[in-house]
């Protein structure tokens, strides 16, 4: 007997083929970002299976925004870091 749902990692998958025209008419820097995006979403594969979301789309965009936010507190720590040892 077959899976009757796809798994998240085709969902992934088949959620970046949808967008690769959009991908292919972007300048290469904006691609770029693109391709960050996408991998932030394949971070996420296992909770994005395990949260079975009926929208996978807003699950995608909660992976995406999530993958930002860790990177600007990594900056910030990074900054603040910086500005400590400037003080000192």
């Amino acid at each position: 007997m077959g899976r009757t749902l796809p798994t998240s990692t085709q969902l992934i998958h088949e959620f970046e083929q949808t967008w690769q025209p959009y991908a292919r008419a972007l300048r290469k820097e904006d691609r770029d970002v693109l391709l960050e995006l996408f991998a932030m979403v394949r971070h996420q594969s296992a909770p994005i299976a395990f949260a079975s979301h009926p929208d996978p789309f807003q699950v995608f965009t909660l992976a995406m925004l999530g993958g930002i936010l860790k990177r600007l507190v990594q900056i910030e720590r990074t900054l603040n870091a910086g500005q400590d040892e400037c003080d000192a």
